[in-house]
């Protein structure tokens, strides 16, 4: 990544923080500077110290900090947004130079589904708002087998009637960005439209094979020019950016090294994470093994069928929905067995994790992050879900996290475990989730060895 891609970069990284904590003001006003609602903020959280988590701190710290040093962000303007509760969260920032940033907060409470939709290779029927920049006229039009999300296409609508309304065009340096699920609809914006000069996708969720093929379908040049202005960038053991296929190109795609996810691992995926106390980003270092472990099973996945790779990716993000979204809100139809689809993902997790030298050099890498300390504390964190929400959410759960668990498993254990996620049989497995939940400090260490490289 060169100087000026990096001071960019920097810019829209502190946007995709900062729009995280900004719905926390409650009533945002269009055309107040960038400044004035994070100082208000502040403010807020010194008579509520509640109001933002620990993490949600340390991003506040960032944001100021940048602020604080960069005149450029003191006199950018927040020149509209729209944060849905439960959905789409925007920004469009306005800088001095004129210059336009859209910016996309990640995975809202009601979203994971879309995210799961997302990778399925399901094509769907939506409609879409097209805006003509050189005939300033605009239009609506519905697309059938379109392999685009709700999601996706609300973020590029939500993008288009903006730049109607501010008369924008392809000549008018125009930024989209995002961390997570926003990165990924910053990529799909631009790789639906020439409006956009460049596109920053931070730890950014990729697309199915299916609708990296309709991107395509516009002709190689189209398709070349447009992937050719996102920026991928991701922490270094970062667990999201490598799901899906990316749309990126190599050259165009670095990853980081990530000092707040080597003390929690969770944290690699955390948009504070890709940058230091002043708003730097951390240096370029290579892809982390639990990275490239988590893409190929994801690209073994991508291999399924449509239909049946739809009961992997929705299981995770009904998981997902419930447990991180804190909502059972899902579209009609879209909630199928969490066993059923991680009962078919099981066997490239299974294989991935014992039975590849990437695999393997995961599970050193996890070994040497968690250390048995932190194994006995996640595996008696599993326990309580299952005293709370059944054995079937414990069950499903531990084989969503096979790659941070299994290498804690005893031989015998994992065995019959993978036989049992390979049959999808719902009373073997919870029972082995209770012989699972025994393993202890002695039975790890005489298993870990077993992966020495």
């Amino acid at each position: 990544m060169d100087k000026e891609t990096a001071a960019r970069a920097e810019i829209e990284v502190i946007f995709s923080t900062a729009l995280y904590l900004l719905p926390y003001i409650g009533r945002l006003k269009n055309g107040e500077s960038f400044e004035a609602a994070v100082l208000a903020l502040d403010k807020k959280l010194r008579s509520n110290e509640k109001l933002l988590s620990e993490r949600e701190k340390l991003g506040l710290i960032r944001v100021k900090r940048a602020i604080e040093k960069s005149s450029y962000l003191k006199s950018t303007l927040i020149a509209d947004h729209q944060f849905s509760r439960g959905k789409l969260n925007v920004c469009a920032f306005l800088r001095p130079d004129g210059e336009m940033s859209v910016v996309f907060r990640g995975t809202a409470s009601l979203e994971w589904i879309d995210n799961g939709e997302g990778l399925s290779g399901i094509p769907r029927k939506n409609r879409y708002y097209i805006y003509d920049p050189f005939a300033k006229v605009s239009t609506e039009t519905w697309k059938d087998n379109d392999h685009a999300t709700p999601s996706q296409v609300e973020a590029l609508n939500w993008f288009m009637k903006t730049a109607q309304k501010y008369s924008l065009d392809a000549k008018a340096p125009i930024t989209v960005s995002g961390h997570s699920k926003g990165g990924n609809k910053a990529q799909f914006i631009c790789m639906n439209t020439d409006l956009c000069r460049y596109c920053f996708a931070f730890d950014a969720q990729g697309f199915s094979p299916e609708a990296v093929l309709q991107f395509k379908n516009v002709g190689d040049e189209t398709f070349q020019r447009r992937s050719a202005r996102i920026e991928s960038i991701n922490a270094y053991n970062d667990y999201v950016n490598v799901l899906g296929e990316r749309v990126s190109r190599e050259e165009n795609t670095c990853f980081l090294i990530c000092p707040m996810g080597d003390g929690d691992p969770v944290a690699y995926h955390y948009a504070e994470a890709l940058t230091d106390f002043e708003g730097r980003l951390y240096p370029e270092c290579p892809q982390g093994e639990i990275s490239e472990y988590i893409e190929n099973v994801s690209r073994s996945i991508m291999g399924i069928a449509p239909k049946k790779r739809r009961y992997v990716t929705l299981s995770v993000m009904n998981l997902c929905q419930k447990y991180m979204g804190k909502t059972d809100e899902a579209p009609v139809g879209a909630k199928v067995g969490a066993l059923k689809g991680l009962g078919i993902a099981a066997p490239f997790i299974i294989h991935h994790l014992f039975g590849t030298k990437d695999g393997k050099e995961a599970i050193l890498e996890l070994t040497y992050l968690y250390g048995t300390d932190r194994i006995e504390k996640v595996l008696k964190k599993f326990d309580l879900l299952g005293k709370k929400y059944g054995e079937e959410a414990k069950t499903a759960s531990i084989l969503g996290a096979a790659s941070a668990l299994a290498f804690a498993v005893p031989l015998a254990g994992r065995e019959k475990w993978a036989k049992s996620a390979l049959s999808g049989e719902r009373a073997a497995m919870a029972a082995l989730a209770k012989e699972l939940m025994k393993t202890d400090t002695d039975a790890y260490r005489e298993n870990i060895s077993l992966f020495s490289l």
